[in-house]
């Protein structure tokens, strides 16, 4: 999934009249984030306040274009909206990984005691299989 894909599955998720408040509320904040993201375009601002109610995938299909030439599907705010707003609609497809982005060279990394978190910088080495050998202890003077 790219980060447009992820945006609009958020966008679709989160149009629901469904919706609980924290939804609509999540939903509001990436609207305004890609309006923020969208400028001065009047055009696509306007399909993106009309949202689902034109004919289905016809919005997308208007929407696509201006929010990947803005930089949308690239925007960590944007994605980040997206992605509250997807784990409230879908927390378990969230918790599988079914919302992952990828191409934008974002490593998971998990450990036997949870997810590790942090920024790398190259070089980075990982081993997999069998660890390290351990370094030897240091001598005991006698």
């Amino acid at each position: 999934m790219n980060g447009l894909e992820l945006v609009f599955a958020a966008l679709a998720a989160g149009s629901s009249e469904l919706a609980t408040s924290a939804v609509r509320d999540a939903y509001a904040g990436l609207r305004d984030r890609l309006r923020s993201r969208l400028g001065g375009q009047e055009r696509a601002v306007r399909v993106l306040e009309a949202g689902q109610s034109t004919e289905p995938g016809v919005w997308q299909a208007q929407l696509g274009d201006d929010l990947d030439a803005a930089g949308a599907g690239a925007d960590k705010e944007v994605l980040a909206a997206a992605r509250a707003v997807l784990a409230l609609t879908d927390p378990d497809g969230t918790r599988a990984g079914k919302y992952t982005v990828s191409g934008d060279h974002t490593v998971n990394v998990t450990t036997n005691y949870g997810a590790a978190a942090g920024t790398m910088n190259a070089p980075v080495n990982i081993t997999y299989g069998q660890p390290p050998p351990i370094p030897p202890s240091e001598p005991v003077a006698s």
